[in-house]
Formats: structure tokens, C-alpha cells, sequence
């Protein structure tokens, strides 16, 4: 399946497609009422997306859909973790 994340960042929109998006987690959600929550991993080999992370997104909103542009988690960034990939986290 191919994905589209779009993140709505103080300082503009950041999206990224296909090829971009190594990974989706499943949506995780405990049975005690926690909040939902999914990773999203990125390639990041080359250093091409950590500019766009140096100052985490953290509270932005965040859309993940498919390339039909059908819904498969809304939520905020909670966290990123950067490195050869770059790892973040929503929460619904």
C-alpha cells in the first residue's frame, strides 16, 4: 500500500509520499482507554528529511491517508526520533 503523511508545522506543511514512507505501525490502542497512537518511519539515508525535522513538528496536526486520499489516522505528533531513518510518532 502507498501512503501519504501530511503534518501542518508552524512554519508550513510538510508532506511526504511513496517512496518516502518506509513503514506504517499498526494503530496501537490499550483496552484501559489509552490513546490511539501509530509510527511512522521514514527514509532519511541520505539526511534528505532531517532539515525538515531539525525543529520537531511536536502538537502539529498530522494526517496519515492513502493515496485515494482515504483517511487511515489523524492525530497530533507526539515525538520524532531522527537518524538514518526518522521515526514519528502520532497520537490520536
Amino acid at each position: 500500500m502507498s501512503y501519504v503523511m501530511t503534518i501542518d508545522a508552524e512554519d508550513g506543511q510538510i508532506v511526504l509520499r511513496d517512496r518516502q514512507i518506509i513503514s506504517v505501525g499498526p494503530e496501537h490502542q490499550a483496552a484501559g482507554g489509552e490513546v490511539p497512537n501509530m509510527s511512522v518511519e521514514l527514509d532519511n539515508a541520505r539526511g534528505q528529511h532531517t532539515r525538515l525535522f531539525a525543529r520537531p513538528p511536536l502538537g502539529a496536526t498530522a494526517t496519515l491517508a492513502d493515496t485515494t486520499g482515504a483517511t487511515l489516522f489523524a492525530g497530533r505528533v507526539q515525538s520524532v526520533t531522527c537518524s538514518g531513518t526518522i521515526t514519528v510518532e502520532l497520537e490520536a
